[in-house]
């Protein structure tokens, strides 16, 4: 049940914007308030709610979920577009981000419509990093294990966008995502060397 207890000012890229908190479960959820200003600066709106991403989490399993401390609904880009734009030299505009380090997800504004189940997989991508920096004492997409899963499924990584990166780390919170996905089935007969690994991991 998402509980709603204060408004503040939280920071958001560095700046600081009047915003609702809520919990669910463990979990904060900050929600930085739509001002005419802040559309106005973005030219688009941010179209995630509390309301909508507590019903993605509630689709999450709790071993997964309680990875997650923070979630932020943010009305400002992300500052490493600009990076990701010149590396792969397209238009990269941020949907979400993860900082591992204290276990939060932050959702920018898109420019384009998404589903719900995009919502849903973008937050399995996420906590994919959190497993991937935080399971071990060390980065598991880069240990020999992930890299040999890689080399005997094919020696390709599991999405476009993996591909894009040029990233282990990508192609393993890719793997999260569609291992929970609804196209499971698929990627379980794809790749069943990183099914495996993932179902080690998690004991599933």
């Amino acid at each position: 049940m998402l509980q709603s207890y204060n408004t503040k000012m939280f920071s958001f890229e560095g700046i600081k914007l009047k915003s609702n908190i809520y919990k669910y479960n463990n979990i904060t959820i900050v929600e930085s308030l739509q001002t005419p200003k802040r559309i106005k600066i973005l030219k688009r709106k941010q179209k995630i709610t509390p309301e909508l991403l507590v019903k993605a989490l509630e689709n999450i399993p709790s071993k997964l979920l309680n990875m997650v401390k923070i979630i932020t609904i943010g009305t400002t880009p992300s500052s490493s577009d600009a990076y990701w734009t010149k590396t792969i030299k397209r238009k990269f505009i941020s949907f979400a981000n993860a900082d591992y380090k204290i276990q939060h997800i932050n959702f920018y504004p898109l420019d384009t419509p998404f589903t719900f189940c995009y919502l849903l997989g973008t937050i399995y991508h996420e906590i994919g990093h959190f497993i991937d920096y935080n399971m071990f004492s060390y980065k598991l997409s880069d240990s020999p294990v992930w890299v040999k899963a890689i080399k005997y499924d094919g020696n390709e990584k599991v999405s476009k966008y993996a591909t894009e990166m040029k990233d282990n780390t990508e192609d393993f919170a890719d793997s999260i995502e569609l291992y929970f996905g609804e196209n499971k089935d698929d990627f379980v007969k794809k790749f069943p060397n990183r099914t495996r690994i993932i179902k080690r991991i998690l004991k599933l």
